[in-house]
């Protein structure tokens, strides 16, 4: 009895571990989303900095 409890926690313990170290760590799963963000919201912050140089007769960097 002790060794099939014994064998059946080793298992399970296996099984936890494993899939703790398939999962991206924060940091990475951070870093993909600023990336995704950063390509989403690039285009659009420069057509508002140029609209705002346009409109407004403004230099770029206080668009900026």
């Amino acid at each position: 009895m002790t060794y099939r409890c014994f064998t059946i926690m080793m298992i399970v313990l296996g099984f936890s571990g494993s899939a703790s170290a398939a999962e991206p760590s924060l940091q990475a799963l951070k870093e993909k989303c600023q990336a995704a963000r950063e390509a989403k919201l690039g285009p659009e912050r420069e057509a508002l900095i140029q609209t705002c140089v346009k409109k407004e007769q403004k230099p770029e960097e206080e668009c900026r």
